[in-house]
């Protein structure tokens, strides 16, 4: 806890200097510095070197993962800028702030991450947002999206822990405040999830299947366009091929 509130303190004063803006003390992306394209892959830092180095620039490195593991990726960011350089961008810093949380615990995760996002930002490096939040009192960190953003969110942290229909709650809030322009998605939601969080409202998603699910069951990328009542599905390949953007 210490190394993270020493590191937040150094961060956000380069942040300052930089003149990135705060809402409700979280620091925001400047909408020239967020990614807008759709990504041929999404992996894991850890996973990177997996990407082919031929679609790396159209490629983003995700951070939905272990918090042991992207600590380490915090402490290290000044040393792993160069590294990060060498794709299109990243999805937003995932350090988890988990509802089982003590309340400023999970602010804290939000804080860094938010700050993480910002710092890789003023470096070059065009960032996804996460759209990640603790319980519902920390739901004011979605303020620092613009409206029409695309967002990505990863749904593996969900399983096994009871709380994924909480979780499938607040993205319906955040979906409906932020109205992303395409919601992309590291892993795989349902038709019936999708419903839920989407109602009669149109949205478009785009999903990658996770490291192992691409490696061991050989799942590529899909897009899945939701009318408000059907559920049409594609390879994103296909899709791409089909309609430009």
């Amino acid at each position: 806890m210490k190394k993270l509130i020493e590191w937040c303190d150094e961060k956000i004063s380069f942040l300052k200097q930089n003149k990135i803006q705060f809402v409700n003390g979280i620091p925001v992306i400047p909408e020239e510095m967020l990614y807008s394209d759709i990504p041929d892959m999404i992996d894991t830092f850890a996973h990177r070197k997996e990407i082919p180095s031929d679609i790396a620039k159209k490629s983003l490195i995700s951070y939905f993962d272990d918090d042991t593991n992207l600590i380490n990726r915090l402490l290290n960011v000044d040393n792993e800028i160069s590294v990060l350089e060498q794709y299109g961008g990243i999805c937003g810093f995932d350090l988890s702030p988990c509802v089982t949380m003590m309340r400023p615990r999970q602010k804290l995760s939000l804080l860094v991450s938010a700050v993480y996002n910002c710092y890789a930002a003023l470096y070059g490096i065009k960032v996804l947002p996460n759209c990640r939040v603790g319980d519902l009192a920390t739901m004011s960190v979605i303020n620092g999206i613009p409206p029409y953003t695309n967002i990505v969110t990863g749904e593996l942290g969900c399983h096994g822990n009871k709380l994924k229909m909480y979780g499938l709650y607040q993205l319906r809030l955040i979906v409906k405040q932020v109205c992303p322009t395409i919601q992309f998605v590291y892993g795989n939601l349902s038709k019936k999830d999708i419903r839920y969080i989407c109602g009669r409202s149109e949205q478009l998603f785009v999903m990658y299947p996770d490291h192992r699910h691409r490696t061991r069951d050989n799942k590529v990328p899909t897009v899945i366009e939701w009318d408000g009542r059907t559920y049409h599905k594609f390879l994103l390949k296909d899709y791409l091929t089909e309609r430009s953007f």
